[in-house]
């Protein structure tokens, strides 16, 4: 039973190491979102290209496009 821990141990270290190449994304534009507080979930919709975020009991719409 160790051995199968020590090999699933192992095994997530390894795959869990990051990367050597650096990560390619990169902050292109900031969106305001208006409202009180801080926001709970956020959601996209590409085809109608909005931004769906709520707050609390309520729902901030942005365009995105």
């Amino acid at each position: 039973m160790v051995s199968i821990w020590a090999a699933a141990g192992v095994f997530c270290a390894a795959y869990s190491a990051p990367a050597d190449s650096p990560a390619s994304y990169q902050l292109t534009k900031k969106i305001p979102i208006h409202g009180q507080g801080s926001w709970d979930y956020l959601t996209v919709d590409d085809v109608a290209r909005r931004l769906y975020v709520s707050h609390g009991t309520q729902v901030e719409v942005s365009e995105t496009g």
